[in-house]
């Protein structure tokens, strides 16, 4: 119960940082989470990772707003794990190295762009 309700915890502070920087509007810029805290179970020294997801053409516009979302979290001393990265990059990433293409088909939406991210999920699907 503790574990979950770590999680639980995390994911509202993460959201409400990203909803208050980023907006709830954007269509262009996703914020997930993945591995165990994706699914919910945050231990006590666990990493957060959350990728951020971006269409193509919108890395140079939010890059000062991304850059403020992860010192805000630095500052609270959560270790974050993050990286930046398109619908091609993760797909490139993921065909490179199982690890991440597990990672990120167990990942799940906290905010942004419900379509980025469903075309990041069809992009990084194992081939059937």
């Amino acid at each position: 119960m503790l574990v979950a309700g770590r999680a639980w915890l995390i994911v509202q502070a993460l959201t409400l940082a990203w909803d208050h920087l980023i907006g709830l509007d954007a269509d262009d810029i996703a914020l997930v989470d993945v591995g165990g805290y994706g699914r919910g179970e945050l231990g006590p020294h666990s990493d957060i990772n959350i990728p951020i997801l971006l269409h193509s053409e919108s890395g140079k516009r939010h890059q000062r707003t991304i850059e403020q979302f992860l010192t805000q979290h630095w500052d609270f001393n959560l270790k974050v794990g993050s990286s930046v990265r398109t619908i091609a990059e993760c797909a490139l990433e993921d065909a490179a190295d199982l690890t991440i293409i597990t990672t990120m088909i167990e990942s799940r939406l906290l905010s942004g762009a419900p379509k980025l991210f469903a075309k990041m999920k069809a992009a990084i699907r194992p081939e059937q």
